[in-house]
C-alpha cells in the first residue's frame, strides 16, 4: 500500500529568480498538509508568497498525489463496530498533467473494525462489511479524491425477515383481491351480453327499460371490477419484487 505521495504548487515573488523544491521541502509540506486535514479534492497544495510588483503570483511547479485518507463509518449504532475488509482492484496514477487508472489483481489489504480511518492509494475498492446478526454488505467504491468520508448502512437479519413477511402478506392479499375482482369482471361481462340480447328481443316497454338499466349497471360494475383487478395485479407484482429485495 502506498503512503503519502503529495501535491505541491509553489508560488514565488521574484519574477527573475527560479526556485526548486527539494524532496525534503515536499515531505515537510505534505506532513503539515495531512496533519491539518487540509487535503483538497484536486490534490493540490498551494504555497503562496507575497505578490510581485505587478500584483501577480508566479507558479513554479505543480505536483499531485495519488493517495489520500478515507474514513468509513457504519450505521446503525448496533453495527458501528462491524468488520471491514478492503479489497483493492485498481489504482489511479496522478501526475502534473493527467491521471490514469490501472487495473490490478484484486489485493485484500486487511480486516479492521469500524469506524475506520486509513491512508489509501487512490483507485477502486470493494468494501466488505460483516457483523453477526446482520446481512453482509459488499460495496464497490471509487476513491478519487485525497479525502473522503463514507457511511454504509447495514440491516439486521431480524429486520429483513420482518420486512419480507410484511411484503409477502401484501403480495398475497393483492393476489386474492386480483382473483376476486377478475372473477367479478368476468361475471359482469357475461351479464352485459345476456342483458343486451334480452334487450334487443324485448317488445314490452317495461322490459326494455328494465334490461337497459340492468345492462348499464353491469357495465359500471364491470369497469369497477376490472380497474380493481388490474390495480391489484400491479400491487401483487410490486410487492413480489420488493419482497425479493430483502
Amino acid at each position: 500500500m502506498k503512503i503519502l505521495l503529495s501535491i505541491i504548487i509553489c508560488l514565488f515573488v521574484d519574477t527573475e529568480t527560479s526556485f526548486t523544491i527539494t524532496p525534503k521541502d515536499c515531505k515537510s509540506a505534505a506532513q503539515i498538509l495531512f496533519q491539518n486535514d487540509t487535503i483538497t479534492s484536486a490534490g493540490t497544495l498551494l504555497i503562496t508568497t507575497k505578490p510581485d510588483s505587478f500584483g501577480n503570483n508566479k507558479i513554479i511547479n505543480t505536483v499531485k498525489v495519488d493517495s489520500g485518507r478515507i474514513i468509513i463509518t457504519v450505521d446503525p449504532l448496533e453495527a458501528n463496530d462491524a468488520h471491514i475488509m478492503l479489497i483493492q482492484k485498481s489504482q489511479i496514477k496522478v501526475d502534473s498533467f493527467s491521471s490514469t487508472t490501472h487495473a490490478i489483481i484484486p489485493d485484500t489489504l486487511g480486516i479492521w473494525n469500524a469506524p475506520l480511518a486509513l491512508q489509501l492509494s487512490l483507485g477502486g475498492y470493494s468494501i466488505v462489511l460483516h457483523k453477526e446478526g446482520f446481512k453482509e454488505v459488499v460495496k464497490e467504491y471509487k476513491f478519487k479524491n485525497n479525502w473522503d468520508s463514507i457511511s454504509i448502512e447495514m440491516f439486521s437479519l431480524a429486520y429483513l425477515k420482518h420486512k419480507r413477511e410484511q411484503w409477502r402478506s401484501v403480495k398475497w392479499i393483492s393476489g386474492g383481491v386480483a382473483f376476486v375482482a377478475g372473477v367479478a369482471s368476468y361475471y359482469f361481462h357475461n351479464r352485459i351480453s345476456t342483458y343486451k340480447e334480452e334487450y334487443e328481443g324485448a317488445t314490452s316497454p317495461s322490459v326494455i327499460q328494465d334490461k337497459r338499466d340492468r345492462m348499464n349497471s353491469s357495465r359500471s360494475y364491470y369497469r369497477i371490477s376490472s380497474d380493481i383487478s388490474f390495480t391489484a395485479i400491479g400491487s401483487f407484482s410490486i410487492s413480489w419484487f420488493i419482497e425479493n429485495l430483502y
